[in-house]
């Protein structure tokens, strides 16, 4: 049956490795996903426990290019594309960190019902590296 109204359940885990050490973080939440001139879209809030309260998250899938903006207490805007390195501005009410993104793999499989997005890369700040996977499944509400 085909979303009409948008809603959706989100369920997000990602893994960071880094001096030896991985952590994982698993949430779930409520969002949008939709498909809108041959681009899918997922649009959520960020989860508390991600340490990113108030903050909107917005993905692009357009070909073989997936954009992550995040518009909030954090902002970015990260670009995958398999075999590139690209750059970003991490801003925080912090400060601001310039990081770079090496992506490694990028699976999805989408359909207008939902469907999943992989993406492993690795990341890169002046003060080291980490290697980074995210997993992000999208499910319709039926309505």
């Amino acid at each position: 049956m085909k979303n009409t109204d948008n809603n959706a359940k989100i369920f997000i885990v990602s893994l960071q490795s880094a001096d030896g050490e991985t952590n994982s973080q698993k949430f779930a939440t409520e969002g949008k996903f939709y498909l809108k001139n041959g681009n899918y879209y997922i649009v959520y809030e960020e989860h508390e426990e991600a340490g990113m309260w108030n903050t909107n998250v917005f993905i692009k899938v357009s070909g073989e290019t997936i954009t992550i903006r995040r518009n909030g207490e954090v902002k970015s805007v990260m670009v995958y594309e398999i075999g590139k390195n690209t750059e970003f501005i991490y801003s925080t009410p912090y400060g601001n960190i310039n990081i770079k993104i090496k992506t490694k793999d990028i699976i999805k499989e989408l359909t207008e019902d939902g469907g999943i997005i992989k993406l492993s890369y690795s990341l890169f700040t002046g003060s080291g590296y980490s290697d980074n996977e995210i997993e992000i499944k999208v499910e319709c509400k039926k309505g």
